[in-house]
């Protein structure tokens, strides 16, 4: 695209079974990183400098849910997604050096609050990343 534009495409993240619809927030939140690390070489071998926004929408998410096991037990469980698509809060990556996960944490955060949760459990407590089993 002559603007710049990059766009990826991943549907494997959303896992629609017979019972239940969840968010495979493992392969989603380290997939976007990977994708971004990827594009960010791209552009640096293209010689394209910062800054850098990053957009990520969630599409026909309408029901789907964090599984349970990401929980813990003490918890009443998520509630499912009420709205078709959510667009993430926008990324803006001015530093190619920076860490992606540190710089994602803000769009993850809103996948979870979509489905009632403060904010994404693949981080701990100072917000460094720490990945959970994957869902």
């Amino acid at each position: 695209m002559r603007s710049g534009v990059v766009e990826c495409l991943e549907s494997s993240w959303l896992q629609p079974s017979q019972e239940h619809r969840y968010v495979s927030y493992g392969p989603l939140e380290s997939g976007i990183v990977e994708r971004l690390k990827g594009t960010l070489a791209l552009f640096d071998r293209l010689e394209v400098g910062p800054p850098f926004a990053v957009f990520v929408s969630l599409l026909n998410v309408r029901g789907h849910t964090i599984p349970t096991q990401a929980l813990e037990r003490t918890y009443d469980g998520p509630k499912a997604i009420r709205l078709d698509n959510l667009y993430l809060p926008e990324v803006l990556i001015s530093d190619v050096s920076v860490d992606l996960h540190k710089a994602m944490k803000p769009a993850f955060d809103a996948v979870w609050n979509a489905c009632g949760i403060a904010g994404s459990r693949n981080y701990d407590a100072a917000g460094e990343w720490s990945p959970r089993q994957y869902y």
